[in-house]
């Protein structure tokens, strides 16, 4: 079966999980108190493919993202990354998913005591990547958004 569902479109229940797939919600939901956060929430992201996730305030954008790298867990419904369900992974396994989920906040800071050069290649920094690979990577992305 060679079906593409855009990650904006519902999977039809009963889709079977196709190996293209590398992130694949199905049915995900979950509440706070008596207030729906996400309400049966299926998508599926194929390889070389790129999914933002926008819209108003209070609609579910941060749980949603949270649910995708584990660090919160739904009420119902599965998370899979590359054909793993994450539910099932401890939290040695997930740390490798989580640095390839980007997640970017409403109100986001640079560290002002940083450059904007220190600040780009922090998460290389994190990583354990050694200062000229770093320096090298953020003078890239730096020159890609003409800075």
């Amino acid at each position: 079966m060679n079906q593409h569902f855009p990650a904006t479109a519902e999977i039809p229940v009963g889709t079977p999980e196709r190996p293209e797939d590398v992130v694949r919600l199905t049915g995900l939901k979950r509440r706070f108190g008596a207030t729906p956060a996400l309400d049966g929430v299926s998508l599926a992201v194929q390889k070389g493919e790129i999914l933002g996730i926008i819209g108003r305030s209070g609609a579910g954008k941060s749980t949603l993202i949270r649910c995708l790298n584990g660090l919160e867990r739904p009420d119902s419904g599965q998370v899979f990354i590359e054909g793993r369900e994450i539910s099932r992974l401890g939290e040695r396994e997930l740390q490798p998913l989580r640095r390839r989920i980007g997640m970017i906040f409403q109100n986001f800071n640079l560290l002002s005591a940083k450059t904007v050069e220190d600040n780009v290649a922090l998460p290389l920094k994190i990583e354990g990547h050694p200062r000229a690979e770093r320096l090298a990577r953020a003078a890239e992305l730096l020159e890609l958004v003409g800075l």
